[in-house]
């Protein structure tokens, strides 16, 4: 059986619009720490969004990160202390965050063979390490280390497949 391949097309705008939206809408500074294949199904963090993909590509996309990150990061967004966000306003934060991401990677495929349709995110909150994400075997999930000028680290996976003919 061949062994499934990455498509860095595929990877790279999506990279390249998490740190384009942390620096212009969450005044945060990343840099990219890491790159690995997903092995397990295990989840790095407390507050996930998923983002599904359908078109001349499909899967989806999760950004994971711990709570702290989370409220830090929403509440940067909005301009307020995070003392003031509710659970909800947090949850709808990371919401937002991943569809900004996604939107602005979907429009970095322009012009290229590539185009998607994208869901509304998921925003699923569990305990630390306690949920399992599970990848369509078929497709490689990559997943993308990043850490803030704060010192928190969080990840990007992003399982996407081509479906384009070869």
């Amino acid at each position: 059986m061949e062994k499934p391949t990455v498509d860095v097309n595929l990877i790279n705008p999506f990279v390249k619009s998490v740190l384009n939206v942390f620096k212009t809408m969450v005044q945060m500074d990343l840099k990219r720490t890491s790159l690995t294949i997903k092995t397990s199904g295990k989840a790095f963090g407390e507050i996930f969004a998923i983002i599904g993909l359908a078109g001349s590509g499909s899967g989806n996309v999760v950004l994971c990160f711990p709570a702290e990150l989370a409220s830090q990061s929403v509440a940067r967004m909005l301009g307020c202390d995070v003392s003031t966000l509710s659970r909800m306003d947090i949850k709808d934060g990371v919401g937002e965050i991943a569809n900004m991401v996604v939107g602005s990677a979907k429009s970095e495929f322009s012009g290229t063979q590539y185009s998607f349709n994208i869901s509304l995110p998921t925003v699923i909150e569990a305990e630390s390490n306690s949920l399992e994400i599970d990848q369509k075997s078929d497709i490689p999930c990559l997943v993308v280390g990043f850490e803030s000028n704060t010192g928190h680290k969080f990840v990007l996976e992003v399982s996407l497949k081509s479906n384009l003919m070869r």
